[in-house]
């Protein structure tokens, strides 16, 4: 008689029926367990799986791609690895674009800072740049730079024919690195600090725009609905049922009702986008006059001479001095002066301050464009949704009892 415990008949049946699991191996796919089977099973939920692969082959080959339709993640059905992609921005703003330009042009400035101080010309360094690092340039912008360079074009003249070929917002930034680099040049500066430097300022200048870009975010769908409440009074009816277009296109009152509907509808829109035009407009940067007197000092000259080096480079490459960024500059140059301190440590800290009020402002003055984008949405965008959504469809009712002439 055995020691061991007594195992029912039914249990020691179903133990026995047992299979060992079996190890499917994909080709170029480690082994691994995929599923257990016992002899004569069939599969389950066949003719469900069978639909959704037919049904979903399409729509899942149109969003995962070659690879993916084919059965394998990330593999074309060729068996070939499909090629790394960069990732383009979607910033389908104006604020948005220059955001994203200007963060990619400091991410290069300070690049190129690190290649100029480990010993490369000017030539050599913008080409490993633009070779290695992320899409900056257009090909034919990257090919028309070098050639400016490689041709013996003075950098400074290169940048600005440069920025010629960029729009306003992502020009200054080229304008300002042209001015730091020739400036650097002349007052015997170190041009690898004061290209870090110059790419702080631009990615200040980046964070400003996205905030810009963020802040007129609601504002720009408030627009987007002014743009669309009469249209969709116009669908709403004829979904219903009631012939609005017809009475729109067709009756005397309708016709009337269409030309106010649709003068009322362009006021709206063309009053939002002002409002949102001028909110999007700022003044021309206060830190430019700074940033490139900081640069003049950091060569060893005097304050006086740092300053009319600046302003000569700057009007050179084309860059506004406004009268703010004037008044900050004397003002820190007379306290330097008075407290017998030096001033560049000064100028970098005004600088940053002048940033961060700018940013303040754009912030404020969006907010104030979505409370009064209100005022074309009340006065114009509603009474337009009236006159081509409701008062037509009041008019088909009439038309409907009779008690107007019919719409043909």
């Amino acid at each position: 008689m055995s020691a061991g415990p007594q195992i029912p008949g039914a249990v020691r049946a179903r133990q026995a029926h047992r299979v060992r699991p079996r190890r499917l191996v994909r080709p170029g796919k480690p082994a691994r367990s995929l599923e257990v089977r016992r002899p004569g099973d069939r599969p389950r939920f066949a003719g469900v799986c069978g639909l959704a692969g037919v049904f979903g082959a399409g729509p899942a080959a149109r969003l995962r791609g070659p690879g993916r339709a084919a059965g394998v993640p990330g593999r074309a059905p060729g068996g070939a690895r499909p090629q790394a992609r960069r990732s383009a921005p979607r910033a389908r703003t104006e604020a948005g674009r220059a955001a994203h330009s200007l963060e990619s042009l400091a991410s290069a400035v300070e690049r190129l800072g690190v290649l100029i101080s480990a010993g490369l010309t000017p030539y050599s360094a913008w080409r490993h740049l633009l070779a290695r690092s992320e899409p900056l340039l257009s090909p034919k912008n990257e090919r028309q730079l070098l050639d400016d360079l490689g041709e013996g074009l003075p950098p400074t003249a290169a940048l600005l024919a440069e920025a010629g070929r960029h729009p306003a917002g992502l020009a200054e930034g080229w304008r300002r690195l042209a001015a730091a680099w020739a400036l650097a040049g002349e007052s015997g500066a170190a041009l690898s600090p004061s290209l870090h430097a110059l790419a702080e300022a631009l990615r200040s200048r980046a964070e400003i725009h996205h905030d810009l870009d963020v802040a007129s975010a609601g504002p720009r769908s408030t627009l987007r609905l002014i743009a669309a409440l009469p249209l969709l009074g116009v669908a709403c009816g004829e979904a219903l049922g009631f012939p609005v277009a017809a009475t729109l296109v067709g009756t005397t009152p309708g016709r009337v009702l269409l030309a106010v509907g649709v003068a009322l509808l362009l006021i709206a829109v063309f009053w939002a986008r002002r409002i949102l035009r001028a909110a999007s407009r700022y003044a021309a940067p206060e830190d430019v006059l700074l940033d490139l007197t900081a640069i003049g000092l950091a060569g060893g000259g005097p304050p006086g001479g740092a300053r009319e080096q600046a302003e000569s480079w700057a009007e050179q490459c084309g860059l506004s001095l406004p009268l703010g960024g004037r008044r900050r500059l004397t003002e820190i140059l007379e306290l330097s002066e008075g407290a017998g301190v030096p001033a560049g440590l000064l100028l970098g800290s005004e600088s940053i301050v002048a940033r961060r009020l700018e940013r303040t402002d754009l912030r404020r003055r969006a907010e104030r464009a979505g409370v009064r984008l209100m005022l074309p949405l009340g006065l114009a965008a509603l009474p337009s949704y009236i006159c081509l959504g409701v008062f037509p469809l009041v008019l088909s009712l009439l038309n409907s009892t009779g008690l107007i002439g019919p719409a043909p």
